[in-house]
């Protein structure tokens, strides 16, 4: 009975994974469709990058290490996730 259940929310899971690819991507597609639009789009990701840089640094700058990782260690970390 629990393994029928399982089965059911895997299969719920993988349906709804599906869906939200599909939404995502003609998000995607929407934003760029236009050449002002990708443009702004793709400074507008700059930019965000960039800040959450500046606040890295901010952080770090007072600090020695973050939570036992060294200030190399935390950029590198950070750098993978963005």
């Amino acid at each position: 009975m629990q393994n029928e259940n399982l089965k059911l929310k895997i299969g719920q899971i993988s349906k709804l994974i599906k869906v939200w690819v599909a939404v995502s991507l003609r998000a995607a597609q929407s934003q760029l469709l236009t050449t002002w639009a990708g443009i702004l789009f793709l400074v507008g990701k700059i930019i965000k990058f960039l800040l959450f840089f500046v606040f890295l640094f901010a952080v770090l700058d007072s600090a020695k290490d973050l939570a036992g990782y060294s200030r190399e260690q935390v950029i590198l970390f950070f750098w993978f996730l963005v």
